[in-house]
């Protein structure tokens, strides 16, 4: 009860929460998770005197080799704010992986997990909705989001803004996914087209990329077919049904709004299309000046400098401190820059060799739920890491811990044996 209270409330980011150390602060699924935890800890102590149960190998190999160049390094100016960013990546991603990895796989509650990460996406969405409507209407939003982009207003519902909103309805959707091919059932479409309608009224361009990688992986999930062996193929008509299901969902979205409001979808082509403008100051100038100052950072310093510690050089740099520049406010904006900045070529390699490895386990192997959870899993990182410093978003970890899980329950397919490719359907 307790992970799948954490599961609900997984997008809480800023609300039922309270702040600690300053600038930082303890979330309801942190709590959730770690009562989570005591208490799988504490049941096991009682009943058999040993811990609740065993981590995959490869969890535990490639998060060492992350967590090792994380600890307090000598040379770091500021100790304290590496402690602190040290132990927000220990209760904030590991924790919570465990606990989730743990309670779910004990209880075999891998459907239970997503419909609970499903209800909470469903409540983030519907409080969404409100508050663009709020926006719009001057009402009182409850939670305030008064940034807009393009002229127009954005949704970041429970989260920090409107980018990690839009992530957070990726995986939901992946969700959604995963529990019908879990069930062997149909994807509900009305509730996949409203989740994905409100993905795009967020108003986020970084997910705007995300999409299209992730319906791409989602509907071609066969890697280790040979691309040119399967080209020579026709396709097969379930091919067909999955590669056309997602495009005439987006495309009768597309058309709706057209029809609606027909000035909208000028005013998106040109925001679409100002992702590739290097000068647009909104956004993408600032971000193109992090990104040269935390490469001249790590030029410098190629052992890093200290997690926590970017806040102290960025300024040096034209970088200007947000908020009140606290440590855990300045961030590169890219999960690669922001490891070499941090923990040097060392923490690069270490993030490289943990998503590797994870890819290795999921994909390697045909098992639809895992593989399906792991999509999502895969196209936050490697294309919303591009944009933000999410490698260890509280969220991407937990949606991993469950394809764990759920690569544990599916059986893979035996030696000489034809993988198993359940259609995906649609109601």
């Amino acid at each position: 009860m307790a992970v799948l209270l954490g599961l609900f409330t997984i997008s809480w980011d800023r609300f039922a929460n309270f702040s600690a150390f300053g600038t930082f602060n303890v979330k309801l699924p942190i709590l959730a998770f770690a009562a989570a935890l005591v208490l799988l800890t504490a049941d096991a102590m009682l009943k058999t005197r040993e811990l609740p149960g065993r981590l995959p190998s490869w969890f535990i190999v490639s998060w060492s080799l992350a967590f090792a160049t994380l600890l307090p390094v000598v040379w770091a100016l500021d100790q304290r704010a590496v402690m602190l960013q040290t132990s927000t990546i220990v209760l904030g991603a590991l924790m919570p992986a465990i606990a989730t990895y743990l309670a779910v796989r004990r209880n075999d509650a891998v459907d239970e997990a997503l419909t609970a990460w499903i209800r909470g996406g469903v409540l983030a969405a519907t409080f969404g909705l409100y508050q663009l409507a709020a926006f719009y209407n001057d009402w009182p939003q409850g939670i305030p989001e008064q940034n807009t982009g393009g002229g127009f207003g954005r949704i970041s519902a429970f989260n920090y803004e409107s980018g990690y909103f839009g992530y957070f309805m990726v995986m939901t959707l992946t969700a959604v996914i995963a529990r019908a091919r879990l069930r062997g059932a149909k994807i509900p479409v009305a509730l996949f087209a409203y989740l994905l309608v409100v993905l795009f009224l967020a108003n986020s361009r970084a997910t705007w990329l995300v999409v299209p990688v992730w319906l791409a992986l989602m509907v071609f999930r066969k890697p280790s077919r040979s691309w040119l062996v399967a080209a020579s193929r026709k396709p097969s008509r379930e091919t067909i049904v999955r590669a056309i299901v997602p495009i005439m969902t987006v495309a009768l979205v597309v058309a709706s709004v057209a029809v609606a409001a027909p000035e909208f979808v000028g005013e998106f082509v040109d925001r679409l299309a100002s992702i590739f403008d290097p000068n647009e100051q909104s956004s993408n100038s600032p971000r193109l000046d992090s990104l040269k100052a935390a490469r001249s950072v790590f030029e410098l310093h190629p052992w890093g400098v200290g997690a926590g510690n970017y806040y102290l050089y960025a300024p040096s740099y034209g970088v200007p401190l947000p908020g009140i520049g606290a440590s855990n406010q300045v961030v590169v904006n890219n999960i690669w820059l922001q490891a070499l900045v941090d923990g040097g070529w060392l923490l690069l390699v270490a993030q490289a060799v943990f998503a590797l490895m994870a890819l290795r386990m999921f994909f390697r192997r045909a098992m639809p739920v895992a593989r399906s959870l792991m999509v999502g899993w895969i196209s936050v990182l490697l294309v919303g890491g591009l944009i933000v410093s999410l490698f260890f978003d509280l969220k991407l970890w937990t949606l991993l811990a469950l394809a764990a899980v759920a690569a544990t329950s599916e059986r893979p397919p035996s030696l000489g044996e034809e993988s198993p490719d359940p259609r995906l359907m649609v109601e």
